[in-house]
């Protein structure tokens, strides 16, 4: 029972030495999708995203398109998952 989730994936660290690598990408993913962005650079991101043909997507949309972006670029998923 966690009532605070971004806390508890925040006390895990994906350089812990007993991380395997499925847990690394896990623990990033978690706290990036739980995490609020600290700066503007994320809105900045996400709004180059939503083109004029674009403006009707649902936020729920342009999140995963953000976040989904954001892992690939940070390696954390490759390219064909990405496409996908």
């Amino acid at each position: 029972n966690c009532k605070k989730p971004l806390l508890w994936w925040g006390t895990m660290s994906p350089y812990a030495a007993d991380s395997s690598l499925n847990n690394q990408v896990l623990i990033r993913m978690a706290q990036d999708f739980l995490g609020a962005p600290a700066t503007s650079c994320a809105f900045s991101h996400g709004g180059g995203m939503v083109t004029k043909r674009q403006h009707a997507l649902s936020a729920e949309t342009i999140r995963v398109n953000a976040l989904v972006a954001a892992w690939h670029g940070a390696g954390l998923i490759p390219e064909s998952k990405a496409i996908e």
